[in-house]
């Protein structure tokens, strides 16, 4: 005879069933629950036909569940696969902003080496434009608007000014500018101290006069 605790398992597995959404095979459950309690009680013969039955339906309940193991797993999988693909687009956005930036400053080099050729700068601000852009993208909203301070420093003091910025102005351009590129290659290795490089980069534009923003 079919003791408490099987019954409390089957109704267990049946509450279980419809807990997951699973509301066809807790249907299945109940009615085999109902067919073993008629067995056990003498009003159905525990004959070969009602035994393949019940078998037949704890079948039927197991390939469901694997069913549904099946199907969490594939959709565990495009998660991972979305996940990936993120990170990859984000690897190469960092990379892109660190080559953008490098060609930036190489030409701020050349611009120096050749005595203040304000032609080798024309490019800059808009590489500038790109690298904030895709800073923006990646929710580095300091660190974009740290490169529009860069920007503007350039618009204003070389290219369209009349002098050379003196030494000292210079040199606290040339630390904003270094501090950023440090910025995002820690983006591009995923260190954890890279904001420190922030703060330096918005210290020496503020000495220059371009941060916060000027309108």
């Amino acid at each position: 005879r079919k003791g408490e605790g099987d019954d409390a398992r089957f109704a267990a597995v049946a509450d279980t069933l419809g807990m997951i959404g699973l509301d066809d095979a807790r249907v299945v459950v109940a009615q085999q629950r109902e067919a073993l309690e008629a067995i056990a009680d003498g009003a159905v013969p525990a004959d070969e036909a009602a035994l393949l039955d019940i078998a037949g339906a704890l079948l039927y309940i197991d390939d469901t569940l694997d069913a549904q193991a099946a199907q969490l797993g594939d959709a565990a999988a495009a998660d991972g696969a979305l996940a990936a693909e993120a990170q990859r687009s984000r690897a190469a956005a960092i990379g892109e902003a660190i080559a953008a930036f490098a060609e930036a400053r190489e030409a701020l080099v050349v611009f120096v080496d050749r005595q203040w050729d304000r032609t080798a700068l024309l490019a800059v601000p808009g590489l500038l434009i790109e690298i904030a852009g895709a800073l923006a993208i990646l929710d580095q909203l300091q660190a974009a608007a740290c490169l529009d301070g860069v920007r503007l420093y350039v618009d204003r003091e070389l290219l369209a000014g009349s002098q050379v910025p003196e030494a000292g102005r210079l040199d606290a351009f040339a630390d904003a500018v270094a501090s950023l590129e440090s910025f995002l290659q820690g983006m591009g290795e995923q260190r954890p101290d890279r904001d420190r490089f922030l703060d330096v980069a918005r210290s020496r534009l503020q000495a220059l006069g371009y941060w916060p923003l000027p309108g």
